[in-house]
């Protein structure tokens, strides 16, 4: 939906609220040991990076679609 330009920030949002839950489950390397552990730890932090880029278009949109964004969190 970013692609296309729907809603870009408010899309953004909710890439930012599944990407900081996912890794937490899926990815949790505090419970591993050995290789596991540190390529569980490198996937981890790649997924971060994600929240980040949203972030950065948040931050690179209008003013418009980020007000959206605030006023959709504050509606619901």
């Amino acid at each position: 939906m970013m692609v296309i330009g729907f809603q870009p920030a408010l899309m953004a949002g909710v890439l930012i609220a599944f990407t900081l839950i996912a890794p937490l489950v899926f990815h949790n390397f505090w419970t591993m040991e050995g290789e596991s552990r540190f390529l569980n730890r490198i996937i981890f932090l790649c997924d971060y990076t994600c929240v980040l880029a949203a972030l950065v278009l948040i931050a690179s949109s209008d003013t418009k679609a980020w007000l959206s964004l605030l006023n959709y969190a504050q509606l619901h």
